[in-house]
C-alpha cells in the first residue's frame, strides 16, 4: 500500500512541470479511491481567465452543460458553500452534504447527474479564494448509483493527497506563462519576476534564477553559505526561519509520499534592514523535471518591498477602512495564509476575518482575490 501510494505522489508532482500529465494525475487519484469518474477544477475562474478544467471519464460537453445550466442548481456545491467547508484542505462525502432521498428528489440529479450515472462524491478543496495568487481548486471523485459510498478511509486518503496536489498546482502556477505553458528551461526561468533556486536531493542550491541572484547579494536576511566542493546551500539570520525552512526542505526531499504541507504555507524570513519580511515556499520536483540533472526540489522567494501597495491614507479616504483595517490590507498585499496574516498582525485568526468581512463590506468585493486586483491598481494609480 505505501509503494503504490508513494508512486501516485510521485506521479502527482509530475504536473509540478508538465500541465499536460495533469489529466493522467486525475486518472491516477480516481483509480486510487476506486472512483469511475473524476475531476480537478477552478470552480470559479474559466480556462481563458487563468483557471483550468481536469476531467478522467466526464466529457467537456456535460462539463459545459454543468457551467451554462446546471450549476445552480449543483447541490452538493451549495451546501459545501452553506455548510463553511470551502476552506482549504477540507474533504466532504456526499451523504455529508446531501441524503440519498433528497438527491434523487433533485433536478440536479434526474436532468443532469443520472445522464452521466454520478451518485457518490467524495471531495477536497486544493485552495480555496483567501490566495490571491491561486485560484479555487478542487479535486472531486465520483462514483454511480450502484455503488458503494465512499467512505471514511477514502476521506482520509484524499486528505492526505489533497497538500501533494497543492504543491504540484502551486509550483505550475508559479512557473507557468500567460499561455499556460511552464517555464522549461533554465533561461526561461530567469524571466520569471520572482526568486528561484532549484536544490538536489540534499538541499543543497544548483541553480539561482536572476531575481534570487539579486536578493542573495544584499544579504539581507537570506544568504548563501558555502560548503566543500564549492556547494551551497540557502541560510536565514532568522533562527526561527532556518528552522522552518531546514523542516520544510526534509519534508520536500524526504517524506513526499507523507503528511506534508499545503502550498500555500509561507516561511516569513525577517529582514535586519526592517524592510518587510521575504516570504518562501519549497517543493518536490520529480525526476523528470526539464532543468539541469540533479534539482530536486524549487524555492521560490517573494520580497515584500517589492510589492506595490496603496497608500493607507487613501484607503482611508477612498472607502473609510479602520486603521486594524489597513493595517490588515497591507498585509495581505504580502501574500501568504490567514493564519501567517493574524500572526504577523499579532491578531486572531476570528479577528482577521472579521477585519475581512468589513473590508469586503467596505470596497464592495466578495473575495481576496478581487480585493487584490483592486489594491494593486491603487498602488498603480
Amino acid at each position: 500500500m505505501l509503494e503504490r501510494f508513494s508512486a501516485l505522489v510521485h506521479k502527482i508532482y509530475e504536473g509540478a512541470t508538465d500541465p499536460s500529465a495533469w489529466p493522467g494525475i486525475v486518472a491516477a487519484v480516481a483509480d486510487s479511491l476506486e472512483a469511475e469518474k473524476g475531476l480537478l477544477v477552478t470552480a470559479f475562474d474559466p480556462p481563458d481567465k487563468g483557471g483550468f478544467i481536469f476531467p478522467h471519464g466526464i466529457s467537456q460537453d456535460h462539463i459545459a452543460l454543468w457551467a451554462t445550466r446546471y450549476q445552480s442548481a449543483d447541490l452538493w456545491s451549495r451546501r459545501t458553500a452553506e455548510r463553511g467547508l470551502l476552506y482549504e484542505g477540507s474533504v466532504v462525502l456526499g451523504q455529508d452534504l446531501v441524503s440519498d432521498a433528497e438527491l434523487l428528489e433533485s433536478q440536479w440529479y434526474q436532468e443532469f447527474l443520472s445522464r452521466l450515472d454520478i451518485f457518490q462524491l467524495v471531495g477536497g478543496i486544493v485552495f480555496d479564494r483567501s490566495h490571491a495568487e491561486y485560484p479555487a481548486t478542487g479535486c472531486t471523485l465520483y462514483r454511480g448509483r450502484s455503488a458503494m459510498p465512499f467512505g471514511e478511509q477514502h476521506r482520509a486518503h484524499l486528505r492526505l493527497l489533497v497538500p501533494h496536489l497543492s504543491r504540484a498546482l502551486g509550483v505550475m502556477l508559479k512557473l507557468r506563462d500567460a499561455e499556460f505553458r511552464v517555464a522549461a528551461s533554465l533561461h526561461a526561468l530567469n524571466r520569471i519576476r520572482c526568486g528561484i533556486l532549484l536544490l538536489d536531493e540534499h538541499g543543497k542550491v544548483c541553480f539561482v534564477n536572476n531575481v534570487a541572484e539579486s536578493i542573495l547579494q544584499q544579504e539581507d536576511g537570506l544568504r548563501l553559505v558555502s560548503h566543500a566542493r564549492s556547494v551551497a546551500s540557502l541560510g536565514c539570520d532568522d533562527a526561527v526561519a532556518q528552522a522552518s525552512l531546514e523542516q520544510a526542505l526534509q519534508s520536500s526531499l524526504q517524506s513526499v509520499a507523507g503528511e506534508v504541507e499545503h502550498f500555500t504555507h509561507v516561511i516569513p524570513v525577517r529582514r535586519p534592514s526592517g524592510l518587510p519580511n521575504y516570504a518562501v515556499q519549497l517543493s518536490y520536483l520529480p525526476q523528470s523535471n526539464p532543468y539541469q540533472s540533479g534539482a530536486r526540489a524549487v524555492l521560490f522567494i517573494k520580497d515584500g518591498s517589492m510589492v506595490a501597495k496603496p497608500e493607507p491614507d487613501l484607503l482611508q479616504k477612498a472607502y473609510g477602512l479602520t486603521q486594524a483595517e489597513i493595517r490588515a490590507v497591507l498585509a495581505l498585499c504580502d501574500g501568504g495564509g490567514m493564519d501567517a496574516i493574524a500572526a504577523q498582525l499579532n491578531v486572531t485568526l476570528n479577528t482577521l476575518k472579521t477585519h475581512l468581512k468589513s473590508i469586503y463590506a467596505k470596497t464592495s468585493v466578495d473575495n481576496r482575490a478581487a480585493l487584490t486586483k483592486l489594491l494593486l491598481s491603487l498602488a498603480s494609480a
